[in-house]
């Protein structure tokens, strides 16, 4: 073997060597890196809440008009006022026996309702909301309803849910 194969030999060992030291440094920083503390679960505070439903946006199998027909059967915005259980349970913002909640993190939850029925729309729909408690004043997230007329058809909207602050009555009657 010549020296400059010998030597082309050696710097292939000496790079496979220095690029398996450098994985195992990346491996053992990893492993030694400390994980970010898993959140705490929000308890949101009692109160007036107003409920607000942004601009519903369909999918482009859907018929024309059934976005705005579905937002004239719900609400756009409400209010209310709310005394949370606790610990915190998102059944208490949306009250539907058919909707099952699922929680996914302290302060994300997911529930699927399918088969339900809105008054005044004539057929079944499959509901699925997504909520996010932000802090103890502030939740949000979106609701998608699927039907099937001849095709699926997905209309999604986002709403949040946010605390309002009470006017004390010494400050109403200045």
């Amino acid at each position: 073997m010549t020296n400059s194969r010998r030597s082309l030999t050696n710097t292939s060992s000496t790079r496979r060597l220095a690029c398996a030291a450098v994985l195992l440094a990346c491996v053992n920083l990893h492993a030694q890196t400390p994980s970010a503390p898993a959140a705490s679960p929000i308890q949101p505070k009692d109160g007036l809440w107003n409920w607000t439903m942004g601009a519903m946006q369909s999918s482009a199998s859907c018929m024309p008009g059934v976005a705005q027909s579905l937002a004239q059967l719900l609400p756009q915005q409400r209010s209310e006022q709310v005394q949370f259980d606790t610990p915190f349970h998102p059944a208490q913002l949306v009250k539907d026996s058919a909707i099952s909640w699922q929680q996914r993190s302290p302060n994300h939850f997911i529930a699927v309702a399918n088969g339900i029925t809105v008054q005044g729309f004539p057929l079944p729909l499959n509901a699925r909301y997504e909520l996010f408690v932000l802090s103890p004043t502030r939740m949000r997230g979106d609701a998608t309803v699927e039907m099937n007329v001849w095709q699926v058809c997905k209309v999604q909207a986002p709403f949040d849910f946010e605390r309002q602050e009470q006017v004390s009555p010494a400050a109403r009657t200045r």
